[in-house]
């Protein structure tokens, strides 16, 4: 893996955090499995939350483009944000679909919504492939709930 980081990346500094992320993620995983109560979702949740305090401004380029689900966004701004696939079935997630679990849904997209400082892009997907057949999409229901008066709506075909 490490020749595969090494081959790909050309940035000096860049080859050697992503491998000291890998590095950081194999000891992690040593230690939690040694733990009591040691599954993966338990240690990936704990991963999560424990991951923005490794987030620093000076690892984030201006010229860079970062790539990290809601949940990772937390605590962290940015002066332009994308968020896509925000799709009924998506966001709220189709296993979602209680009261509480909606509610969570809403929550994280609003987190995500507040990380952006100047620009926010907000972006669905009118068709998509599902099980080799593309399908329409419906916008979230969430973005019902955005007042239109401050939104730019446009459309690519």
């Amino acid at each position: 893996y490490q020749d595969a980081i090494f081959g790909e990346v050309k940035s000096d500094k860049m080859r050697e955090l992503k491998w000291e992320n890998v590095q950081a993620c194999i000891s992690a995983l040593q230690t939690y499995e040694k733990g009591e109560h040691a599954s993966l979702h338990d240690f990936l949740s704990s991963t999560q939350l424990d991951n923005n305090k490794h987030f620093q401004k000076d690892r984030f380029g201006e010229d860079k483009l970062n790539l990290m689900t809601f949940h990772s966004a937390k605590g962290l701004e940015f002066p332009a944000v994308f968020l896509v696939g925000l799709e009924d079935h998506l966001i709220p997630h189709l296993k979602s679909q209680t009261k509480e679990g909606i509610e969570e849904e809403r929550r994280l997209l609003y987190v995500a919504i507040t990380r952006a400082m100047e620009t926010l892009c907000l972006s669905m997907s009118r068709k998509r492939p599902h099980h080799g057949k593309l399908v329409s999409c419906n916008p979230s229901r969430f973005l019902f709930e955005i007042p239109k008066e401050i939104l730019r709506i446009t459309s690519c075909k």
